[in-house]
Parts: structure tokens; sequence; C-alpha cells
């Protein structure tokens, strides 16, 4: 399996809108489907289309808050390429483009078990929890690494 991490653009707005509608319903995830959002988060986030084999898989995206400081914002993997470790390589890329920092964060929904797993695997470890995190209703958790 061939991935590619490509940088995307204003170009690809309709193609992060079509990743996100593919999440959208689960309850787990709250994706952007909006293209204003999109717009505002290609100013200030770093956002990776996934892609296999020339085809796209999802997008990871993170944000550095400081020189010390990064926010992992969103790693979404579409159906058919579950569980065949994009996910994992996926963060493997985004933790060492982002190198050493102080601390790395992201948030979950704590339904989200293999997500959870994957990030615990990484080192992250439980910071807080909140109700209506995005104002979806649902409750997410914080989770941190300290390199």
């Amino acid at each position: 399996m061939d991935l590619l991490y490509r940088k995307a653009n204003r170009d690809d707005i309709a193609t992060l809108i079509t990743v996100g509608r593919n999440a959208l319903g689960i309850k787990t995830y709250s994706p952007i489907i909006d293209e204003s959002e999109w717009e505002q988060e290609l100013n200030n986030t770093l956002v990776y289309i996934i892609e296999v084999d020339g085809q796209v898989a999802g997008l990871i995206s993170y944000e550095m808050k400081s020189s010390n400081h990064a926010y992992i914002s969103d790693l979404v993997i579409l159906p058919a390429y579950r569980g065949k470790g994009i996910a994992r390589e996926s963060m493997n890329h985004v933790l060492n483009e982002i190198g050493k920092t102080e601390k790395i964060k992201l948030v979950v929904h704590p339904e989200n078990i293999s997500a959870i797993h994957l990030y615990q695997s990484f080192g992250f470890t439980l910071e807080s929890s909140k109700e209506n995190y995005f104002g979806d209703g649902e409750p997410r958790i914080t989770m941190v690494l300290k390199p």
C-alpha cells in the first residue's frame, strides 16, 4: 500500500467536505462540512489529504499552537480504508513532522475506543473530559502526549 500525504489547499475544500460527509452522523466524530469553516481551518492548520494508491483515504491535520505545543485537530479514515493501519501510519507521519515539543493534545469521543487505543499506543494519556465539547451534544476527552 502506497500512502501519500498531500497538503490540502483551498482547491481541495470539496474533497475535504466529502471526507467529512462520509463521517456525518457518526456521533463519535464532528466533521467540518462547511466551505467557510474549511477556509478558516486551512488558514490556521496544516491539513493533509491521505491518499492510498492515488485514491483519497482520509485526512489528518494539526496546528502548532506555540513553539512547544501542538494540537492534532483531525484524523479521519474513510470506511473502505479502515483497519489497514492507515491511521497508525498517519499518526506516525504527523508526530515525526511535529518533532520534539513539550506537549501534543487531541480531542476524541469517549466511545471511539479504537481511536483511544491508537492514541494510547503512542503514549497519549487522558487529561480531561467535557460534555458537549463541540456544541454537538456529545462529550469529548482531551488526551495529551508529553514526550
